[in-house]
């Protein structure tokens, strides 16, 4: 991590680095908070943004300030929708299987049917007593049996299956409405009016000022790559500065 501290006014400690190292600090405090965190940026990745609300998910008291109306929307929606897409996959898992389940209860059926057909059939045209017939029923006979075991034995399997699913899907449920209780009362969103072209982070005591967006960086993300101007601040502080913004349209 290729950081250099510069000495702007004493007691100061500012750092320029590469915003990829930056967002790696900016994880890292989010991850390892386990009482607060507050968020004060313009701009804020969406990747970071669900990263944060999950922690506020697990019971981490968390505030969000920002002048963005189309992330504080997303933040809005992404709570109001949490763990849905969880419960879908796994609803549409259930309902697959049952489809199955219906599909193999229903072939012993048809080939029965099938069977019963092709006996009337060849009874009508060449008689009991046929060779055609004798050879249809020692086909058909114990192909229906074989088929009726099987698939029974297949339903057996899937309906365990499913049963698992049923309960799993259940419990998951059950989680993501603490979940999303946490949410309802840990994570508080401020939409604020003034564009704020830099971002404080909190993260129980430790606070990071930064000049960039908070983001976390991956692939070939071109602005992984730019220089970023951050300083390391008291938690009394970076409350003073988020206070201040926040109460600037009151004044």
């Amino acid at each position: 991590m290729s950081l250099y501290t510069l000495k702007i006014l004493e007691g100061n400690r500012m750092e320029i680095g590469k915003s990829q190292d930056i967002s790696k600090k900016v994880s890292s405090m989010i991850n390892s908070a386990i009482e607060s965190i507050v968020v004060l940026s313009g701009e804020i990745g969406i990747d970071l943004a669900k990263e944060i609300v999950r922690k506020a998910a697990s019971g981490v008291n968390t505030s969000i300030i920002t002048s963005d109306a189309q992330l504080a929307n997303f933040l809005e929606d992404y709570r109001h929708n949490y763990g849905q897409e969880m419960l879908k996959s796994l609803h549409l898992e259930i309902l697959n299987l049952n489809r199955k389940i219906s599909i193999l209860a229903r072939i012993p059926f048809v080939v029965l049917v099938l069977s019963i057909a092709a006996l009337i059939v060849t009874f009508i045209r060449d008689g009991y007593t046929s060779l055609s017939f004798i050879v249809l029923i020692l086909i058909t006979v114990p192909l229906t049996i074989i088929i009726f075991f099987v698939t029974r034995r297949m339903r057996g399997k899937l309906e365990s299956e499913t049963g698992v699913k049923n309960d799993n899907y259940q419990r998951t449920l059950e989680e993501y409405k603490e979940l999303k209780e946490n949410l309802r009362k840990r994570l508080h969103i401020t939409l604020v009016p003034e564009k704020i072209n830099f971002s404080i982070l909190i993260a129980d005591n430790n606070s990071l000022l930064t000049s960039g967006k908070l983001e976390i960086y991956g692939g070939s993300n071109n602005s992984r790559n730019e220089l970023v101007l951050t300083e390391e601040m008291s938690k009394d502080n970076a409350l003073k500065i988020i206070s201040f913004i926040v109460n600037l349209n009151k004044i």
